[in-house]
């Protein structure tokens, strides 16, 4: 009744045009609960009405829960044209573990061009994981260190512990940028103070950076 209840008020908003944020306590008190297939169907309605917040968490759901990458990257595209750049940042983090890289980097470059909708550790996360792609020779054209040295920059700009660690580590072995071993040891132990493992690792003489490269 409760769950009935709630998608009525839904309809009602719907048509009002106030869409998710209405139902959105709902939406999370009954994933929190666990309760994912009442979630979803509140997810989905909302998201029938072009609500781009409610085709995001539906994407979600069919992602993380069901596993069903097929309805979840429809519902993350039609958040992202719907102007919500965390969804385009799953598309792109989706298709990283679909190995098809250069799709994710199209999507992670979309949501990075609107970051500013974005956390500053969502939006250091993206770089860090693009300049990863662009950091390994066996992704072809899309191999770019230059490119990824910058992707790590900006990642440290924003306070991302891997980042800053992976930007150490091109400065120490001059990948994209130029060799400066004092800047390495600099950004390693900001690395490390930000919650780097890694960077942790190299201080303590258990890696060395040479370790983080794609050979």
């Amino acid at each position: 009744m409760r769950l009935a209840l709630w998608l009525t008020i839904l309809a009602v908003n719907l048509a009002s045009g106030e869409l998710f944020d209405a139902v959105k306590s709902e939406y999370l008190r009954l994933f929190n609960e666990q309760n994912y297939g009442a979630a979803l169907e509140i997810a989905l309605q909302a998201a029938e009405g072009a609500d781009a917040q409610a085709q995001l968490e539906a994407g979600y759901v069919y992602e993380t829960i069901y596993g069903d990458y097929v309805r979840a990257v429809h519902y993350y595209k039609l958040s992202a044209s719907g102007g919500e750049p965390q969804a385009a940042l799953n598309l792109g983090y989706l298709f990283l573990r679909m190995s098809d890289y250069s799709r994710a980097l199209g999507y992670i470059g979309e949501a990075l061009e609107r970051q500013e909708a974005l956390s500053s550790e969502r939006a250091a996360d993206g770089y860090y994981r693009r300049g990863m792609v662009r950091l390994d020779p066996r992704r072809g054209k899309l191999y770019d260190p230059k490119a990824a040295a910058a992707d790590f920059a900006n990642a440290a700009r924003l306070g991302g512990a891997d980042g800053t660690f992976m930007l150490g580590v091109c400065y120490g072995l001059g990948v994209g940028v130029s060799a400066d071993e004092q800047k390495s040891d600099e950004l390693i132990e900001q690395a490390a103070g930000l919650g780097s493992e890694d960077a942790r690792k190299v201080l303590s003489g258990f890696a060395s950076i040479a370790d983080f490269v794609f050979k």
